[in-house]
């Protein structure tokens, strides 16, 4: 699909499912992060992960957002959940109680059992998993930690063990925010961090200093990261004071840097946060999700210098929205906010639309306005 015809259909997008990340709530309970399966498993429905500010994780069918489990396990908050990519039956998910766990969601003590459980080495307690990511190939972890004193650390497991293989302790000076494998390439990995840092590294390479391939200063604290662009050379990072950049690692230069959104966008595109970035296909354009805090949400495709509205997602979401993903075959966007609701989002399609009561978490459509320790290799 090219970028003309995908814009059409981004600004066609309205509101198709709402879901609760919980039924009984005595305080708000956030939707922090999600992930949602590659490839259904046996052919059942895609499943979709949600965190929640409770500390679970729940399942749920990508297409229509039917909750379909809550995985109890960690004591505290999580920091990111994944799903394998070439095992999506395992879903993966960090802590700051300082663990990386493994679900097996073939089983049924899932809900209350991980099938592995992955912590810092000895030398290291009581440290907080604050991000995490697995490779392409599935076969290896890493996970940034909070600050401890002056010490920060990327550790990293072989997902056949429990035993940890190695750490990175010199690139980063504050809390990792973001741990990010190349997409295709295992060895290939980007951080960022409140250190106000993105480093890409080639974890072939036999130490932390060999390894360290481009540092770039964002200037702020990072927030987000992802891979993009052509053959998904290039990273984007959005950062605590609402600030993108995208930078190209292969030549190590600034491809982009929009640094003034809410000075911009003011009226019915008023913009308060970003939200994160997103391709649809491979035409490697960049869109931005951005939103204010009442939980009215814009897209915009991104230029190298400024942004451009493609529409708005309203009466859907009406605080702060957290996380998004996007489902590359079926067109739609999920969105998760402080409201404790999951938003889909799907291109309008007349005369399929259906009705449900509020106590079913209700199909309620808006059509979305059209707009003008010791460094060393870990494995």
């Amino acid at each position: 699909m090219d970028v003309d015809s995908m814009t059409r259909t981004l600004s066609s997008l309205c509101l198709a499912e709402k879901s609760a990340i919980s039924l009984v709530q005595v305080e708000p309970d956030y939707v922090l992060h999600m992930d949602a399966q590659e490839s259904s498993v046996h052919g059942q429905d895609a499943l979709l992960a949600a965190t929640s500010s409770n500390y679970t994780i729940q399942l749920y069918t990508r297409h229509n957002l039917a909750v379909k489990e809550t995985i109890r396990g960690h004591s505290g908050v999580l920091t990111g959940v994944r799903f394998g990519h070439t095992h999506p039956h395992i879903l993966y998910s960090s802590s700051l109680d300082g663990t990386v766990r493994r679900w097996d969601l073939r089983t049924s003590s899932m809900k209350v059992k991980a099938a592995q459980t992955f912590e810092g080495p000895e030398d290291l307690p009581d440290v907080r998993l604050s991000s995490f990511d697995i490779s392409s190939n599935d076969s290896v972890l890493c996970a940034g930690t909070e600050a401890k004193k002056e010490d920060t650390y990327l550790l990293f497991w072989d997902v056949r063990k429990t035993d940890i293989l190695g750490c990175y302790s010199e690139s980063h000076r504050d809390d990792i925010t973001q741990v990010k494998f190349h997409p295709t390439n295992p060895d290939t990995l980007a951080t960022g961090s409140t250190d106000g840092l993105v480093c890409t590294f080639d974890l072939s390479e036999t130490s932390e200093e060999d390894a360290l391939q481009c540092t770039f200063n964002s200037e702020s604290s990072v927030h987000w990261i992802g891979w993009c662009g052509e053959g998904r050379h290039n990273v984007y990072c959005l950062t605590h004071v609402e600030t993108l950049h995208v930078w190209d690692t292969l030549e190590s230069e600034n491809l982009v840097a929009v640094t003034d959104v809410r000075d911009t966008l003011k009226g019915n595109r008023k913009v308060d946060y970003l939200v994160d970035c997103f391709e649809t296909s491979d035409d490697n354009q960049l869109y931005l999700l951005a939103g204010d805090h009442s939980g009215n949400l814009h897209l915009f495709t991104v230029g190298t210098s400024s942004i451009s509205p493609v529409g708005s997602l309203q009466q859907g979401h009406t605080a702060t929205v957290r996380c998004m993903t996007w489902d590359l075959q079926a067109n739609s966007l999920v969105t998760g906010g402080e409201d404790a609701m999951l938003c889909l989002w799907s291109p309008d399609q007349p005369g399929q639309r259906r009705s449900k009561s509020r106590k079913e978490s209700a199909k309620i459509r808006a059509r979305l306005k059209p707009s003008a320790a010791p460094s060393s290799q870990p494995y």
